[in-house]
């Protein structure tokens, strides 16, 4: 539904009007009507920020992490974690603005909001000294989040980027690498892509190991569950698992997508993905078999109404 009011209820982005213009519009000229809803503006275009924008002028920000790389390794006891990240098409202010193209970064640390960007050149890279390592050895996510100064979205999937990095004790670790922890995921998809990946410890697949193999230190592939009570009811519930997550042939790989996209259940609400070591015996992997120590990760994330991720 496009319309117009002789209340000045139109927007100009690029020029300033000082009084009411009561010719006739475009209904499809860009950034030119207010809007509180994508019914409000005309077909094609998109309700963003307020304004009705073309599908080219509403692509929004797009952010990405230079710094650490992916899976980077971090030794435990460092104390600083590095982040250096640049962007595009995002103004950053601490201002209010009304300017669809201006607002802040949140960094989120293991789905923990630690900081809030609001100046800076994204063009030309924004390095972060404030953040600190994570004490507790494993795979760890830092995620960058675009929003409006109302607290809204950027609907583009640029305005999220996602690194994962270990902090490394030199033991065995295993990750849930994608999707990082808090994704919100929209419930009438359901349907998510999964990766993970490990460290100290080798993905191999038992069914092409030779039968004589035995079991050895440091390999074996991952069990997937939901919601489980893991790793205090294991082993009793080792094959209530939804998947094996194990590489193809003889491959030996240290990070695997899973072919088939997980199906979470129906419904709103907060989801654990966790995924457990398995030796190739097919039995939990324990670091200490004394302590009983199982190797293992697990991540919530939302099932969420009217989001696109």
């Amino acid at each position: 539904m496009m319309w117009f009011r002789p209340s000045c209820r139109i927007a100009f982005v690029s020029t300033l009007l000082t009084g009411c213009y009561t010719a006739e519009l475009d209904s499809g000229w860009s950034a030119v009507f207010v809007c509180e809803e994508d019914l409000d503006c005309a077909l094609g275009q998109a309700c963003v920020g307020g304004v009705c924008l073309s599908e080219e002028d509403a692509v929004g920000p797009t952010l990405e992490v230079l710094d650490p790389p992916l899976l980077d390794v971090f030794q435990q006891g460092e104390t600083a974690l590095p982040l250096s990240f640049r962007g595009r098409d995002l103004m950053l202010t601490a201002q209010s603005s009304d300017d669809p193209k201006e607002g802040y970064v949140e960094v989120y640390l293991d789905g923990a909001l630690v900081d809030t960007v609001t100046n800076g050149d994204l063009r030309n890279g924004i390095d972060l000294s404030t953040l600190t390592l994570p004490k507790v050895a494993g795979l760890h996510h830092v995620v960058l989040l675009a929003r409006r100064h109302n607290g809204e979205y950027f609907e583009n999937e640029g305005a999220q980027a996602h690194v994962a990095f270990w902090v490394d004790d030199g033991r065995e670790h295993v990750g849930i690498l994608h999707p990082p922890p808090a994704s919100r995921i929209p419930s009438d998809a359901r349907e998510i892509g999964l990766e993970v990946a490990s460290l100290n410890f080798t993905f191999v697949n038992p069914g092409f190991l030779p039968p004589d193999a035995g079991v050895s230190p440091g390999q074996g592939y991952v069990h997937l569950y939901l919601d489980a009570n893991v790793p205090s009811c294991l082993p009793s519930c080792n094959f209530d698992y939804q998947n094996s997550i194990l590489p193809a042939g003889l491959s030996r790989v240290n990070r695997i997508a899973v072919e088939q996209n997980l199906l979470l259940p129906a419904g709103v609400s907060t989801i654990r993905l966790q995924i457990v070591a398995q030796t190739t015996a097919h039995t939990p992997y324990y670091r200490d078999e004394a302590l009983q120590e199982v190797v293992y990760d697990e991540i919530p994330v939302q099932s969420v109404l009217g989001v696109k991720r």
